[in-house]
Formats: C-alpha cells, sequence, structure tokens
C-alpha cells in the first residue's frame, strides 16, 4: 500500500488482512474518488485483488477485458486531471489574496478568522492568548527573557495559552517558530509560493520595529539558557562567578567562601597557592601597598568589607605622649583630637623665654625667680 493512501483506505486493508479466507465487497459511489491519480489507482485495485476483495462502483462496471481496462484508465485520468486543475485555481486564488495582504492558512496560535464587512475572512487578536504573546515577545526582546527557553516557561505558566503536549508543556520549535513568525508584527508572506515579505491587513500584536529586535536576538544566541531553579530568592544565581576559576558559584558556596576569607585571610594566604594569594591580595587591598625608600611600608588602604569590620570591632586609639598623663576631674572619659595633641607636642617643643630683668637694679622676689628657672 502507498504511503500516499489515506488512513481509511489503510484501515479497510488492514481489515482485510485480518480475515483471511473471507469475501469481501468494497463498494465505492463514484470511481473518480477511488484514487488520487492514475498510479494509485492501480495499485490500490492490485491490493484489493490480492486480498481476494472484489470493488463495485455505482456509477461504474468493472470489467476485466482490454476495452474495460481502457476505459477505467481514461475515467481514472480525468479525474486526476480535474483534480490538478482544481489545486490549480484554488493556489492562484489564495497567491493574490497573500499578494493583497491577507493570511490564507490555518489560523496561528493567538489569531482566530472573523468576517469583516470589508476584507471578507480576516485575522483577529484570539483573546487572552494574544496577550500572553505579547509579552512573550515583547519580554524577549526588550531582554526580560533572556532565552527561549524562558520564553516557553512562560508560556507553560499561562493557563490560557493552549499546550501541545499531554504533561503540560510547549515543544522548543514551537516557541522559536513563533518567535521568528512576523504575521505577529503584522506582515505576511508565502515563500513557497515565491511571496515576499509584506504589510497585512490584520491587527498586528507587536510592533515592526520589535519583531526585527526578537530576530537580533535569535541571530545573536550569546545569551545563557535559563535555569530551571532561578527564583526570587536566589537573585544572584547565575550572576555570581569564581575570579580563580571563573566557574559560577551558587549563593551558598560563595557565602561560605566570604565568611571564610573574613575570618581569617592570612591563613587562605599562608595555604593557598599562588593565583589564591594574587586573589587575596586583590580582595583585601583597594590598591597597591606603598613602599618607602627607607624600607618601610606605609599605611594600606583595605577594601570595603575590612574597613566595615574595621570600624566595627577596632577601637579608636592614638598615640601617647612622652609628657605625663594628667587625669580629668570629670567623670566621664575625655578624648583627645590630634590637633590638640599637636598643638601640646608643639608648646613642648618651643624655645623657653628669656628671664625678665628689673629696670630698678634691684634683685626679683624669689617668687619670681622660682617661675623663670632662677
Amino acid at each position: 500500500m502507498s504511503p500516499t493512501g489515506s488512513l481509511p483506505l489503510c484501515g479497510m486493508l488492514a481489515y482485510l488482512d485480518a480475515q483471511q479466507g473471507k469475501e469481501y465487497v468494497v463498494i465505492f459511489d463514484d470511481l473518480k474518488r477511488f484514487a488520487r491519480d492514475v498510479e494509485f489507482h492501480i495499485k490500490l485495485r492490485r491490493e484489493f485483488a490480492d486480498r481476494g476483495a472484489r470493488i463495485e462502483c455505482l456509477n461504474f462496471a468493472f470489467e476485466d477485458t482490454p476495452e474495460g481496462k481502457f476505459i477505467e484508465t481514461i475515467i481514472a485520468a480525468q479525474g486526476e486531471l480535474e483534480r490538478e486543475q482544481n489545486r490549480r485555481q484554488v493556489k492562484q486564488k489564495m497567491m493574490a489574496r497573500v499578494e493583497k495582504g491577507y493570511w490564507v492558512f490555518h489560523a496561528p496560535v493567538g489569531y482566530k478568522f472573523e468576517t469583516n464587512r470589508i476584507h471578507g475572512k480576516l485575522l483577529a487578536p484570539d483573546e487572552p492568548v494574544a496577550e500572553c504573546l505579547r509579552e512573550a515577545l515583547n519580554g524577549y526582546a526588550n531582554g526580560r527573557f533572556g532565552s527561549q527557553a524562558e520564553v516557553q516557561r512562560f508560556l507553560e505558566s499561562q493557563p490560557e495559552f493552549p499546550k501541545d503536549q499531554p504533561n503540560g508543556k510547549i515543544r522548543a520549535w514551537k516557541i522559536t517558530k513563533i518567535l521568528r513568525n512576523p504575521i505577529y508584527a503584522g506582515h505576511v508572506q508565502a515563500k513557497k509560493w515565491g511571496v515576499s515579505l509584506r504589510r497585512g491587513h490584520h491587527e498586528p500584536l507587536i510592533s515592526y520595529s520589535t519583531h526585527e529586535q526578537i530576530l537580533r536576538n535569535l541571530k545573536e544566541g550569546a545569551r545563557p539558557a535559563a535555569r530551571a531553579d532561578f527564583s526570587p530568592d536566589f537573585p544572584l544565581r547565575g550572576h555570581v562567578h569564581c575570579s580563580a576559576c571563573g566557574n559560577a558559584a551558587r549563593f551558598e558556596e560563595c557565602m561560605e567562601l566570604a565568611l571564610r576569607f573574613l575570618s581569617r585571610p592570612w591563613d587562605i594566604y599562608k595555604n593557598g597557592s599562588y593565583a589564591v594569594r594574587q586573589t587575596v591580595l586583590r580582595l583585601a587591598f583597594s590598591e597597591p601597598l606603598k613602599f618607602t625608600p627607607e624600607g618601610v611600608y606605609g599605611t594600606p588602604k583595605t577594601t570595603l568589607p575590612f574597613r566595615v569590620l574595621g570600624g566595627l570591632f577596632v577601637k579608636k586609639c592614638e598615640m601617647v605622649l612622652l609628657e605625663r598623663i594628667e587625669l580629668s576631674t570629670s567623670p566621664l572619659p575625655r578624648e583627645c583630637s590630634t590637633s590638640e595633641l599637636q598643638q601640646r607636642r608643639a608648646r613642648r617643643d618651643s624655645p623657653k623665654p628669656p628671664p625678665m630683668q628689673a629696670h630698678s637694679g634691684r634683685q626679683m622676689p624669689p617668687a619670681l625667680q622660682k617661675r623663670h628657672g632662677r
């Protein structure tokens, strides 16, 4: 049996195969409806004959004579000619309508055919499926959905959107077909008939510039595929990479490594490899260390985490002057600023004024001499 045969005929032949030894009569109402072309007509006749089934027709009498076979072949050829002419006529009419900007094939998902007083049979948005497609197409164009897999999961999560698998999933190739289809941008084409892309009369779901952006995103194809474990609870998942090896790290792993580093950076530096040591230096210091010609390191500038931790756990301390520390009479602790300490040091190091001399020639009183160091 030819694979071009219809399913009812295939089922009939299978039934005859299961009924071995029985005689059956197969009746057709019109010989032109027996087969679609002469070749298939002859092959189908042979298949019925091999199974012992006899063929009868309401408007034709089958004969095994040469004349009867000739007439049967002529009638089958006439039926093939009529079908080919009818196919050509329908194709020409459909091509003419597509060239005028009308969609003549099966309505794509998100659209349905409605009768218009001016345009006749015209595509119209099929809500709420059309709204789901608007959000999906615009989201892929503006970067909200980074991959076709994200668009697929979004449409699968919409209860109004039709699914093509029993488990509620949508095939990946259908997502690609939807993203590439210009009909959602208000344009029609028929490549198999040579009809180029042109503006249609139906209402678009997205603008044509959005459709062009979608095609550019599909062509680039550099954005990573979405992961099934993305959720609002882990917003940084997929955006955190190890600075040493470059591999993506999970959020909990990053937190564990960060806490270990902040708790004992010296141990990690001492026991790590050269690459780990370089990473520790980059994470601990915001700029290279300063080294003076006298062999003294300057005060290092640490990164923000260490500055924050230093402010929380390290008390503010100043250097104590060589002079004695006088206790304040106030019960509250007293702090001296750096400028005050510098003023004290300047007064201590400044030269003492010369002693005062009396004009009358008399000696100074003992109290004044003691004050001036005499």
